[in-house]
């Protein structure tokens, strides 16, 4: 009866241990083990991890939104040198094969986890691709062609991103318009471009305004005339 109660202790103790360094793997995830045995990709299943002599990265393989603004004294200078502010989301995830969850681990680690971070990590990326696509075009065409302004910086990214292991799903435009002209600084030449052509456009229409209110006035006196 000794011997079988020390066994059953013993055996108990051991499940206790291999359960507590068994790491399973999410449905919508991937793990990453890195250390004695090299680097391993787990998609399915699980791991033994042992604190000491690895290390895990849990790369997630759901789609992530990453949040972008490019406004105020950051906005985007168009084709005719007007200021654009845009605010867009971005749906990136990371594909499920080996070389691209390794890359990502590697580039982010577990920053992956934290949307927040990520954006922090690639902004620069995201912005840099919507400011390249923005100088071939003019603010109205911007507005009026969202959807080839948007295939265009996806083309862009598309390579970009690879870099990081990840994938463009999509890009949304939450917000795109004409920035408020108290942004604009006097020094900069492609605001004074900029603030020339909006004074031109609007100081146009108001002439043009004037000129109709004024027609229609002169009509109506000649109505009552008559």
């Amino acid at each position: 009866l000794l011997g079988f109660g020390s066994a059953l202790i013993f055996f108990s103790l051991f499940a206790i241990i291999i359960t507590r360094l068994f790491v399973k793997v999410k449905a919508d995830e991937a793990l990453v083990k890195t250390g004695q045995g090299g680097k391993k990709v787990i998609l399915d299943g699980g791991t033994f991890f042992i604190s000491f002599v690895h290390e895990l990265i849990r790369v997630p393989l759901r789609s992530l939104k990453l949040e972008v603004a490019a406004e105020n004294e950051k906005a985007m200078v168009t084709a005719d040198k007007l200021r654009a502010d845009i605010k867009a989301e971005f749906f990136v995830r990371v594909k499920p094969d080996e070389m691209n969850i390794i890359q990502a681990a590697t580039t982010m680690g577990d920053k992956l986890s934290r949307p927040d971070e990520v954006t922090h990590l690639i902004e620069d990326k995201l912005v840099s691709a919507f400011r390249t696509v923005a100088a071939k075009m003019t603010l109205d065409e911007l507005n009026t062609n969202r959807e080839s302004f948007i295939m265009e910086v996806e083309k862009i990214l598309s390579k970009d991103l690879a870099e990081n292991g990840l994938f463009l799903e999509t890009v949304t435009i939450s917000k795109l318009d004409q920035t408020d002209e108290i942004h604009l600084k006097d020094t900069n030449v492609f605001d004074a471009v900029g603030r020339k052509k909006i004074a031109e456009v609007t100081q146009l229409n108001l002439t043009e305004r004037n000129r109709l209110v004024r027609e229609g006035e002169q009509a109506r006196k000649a109505q009552d005339v008559t």
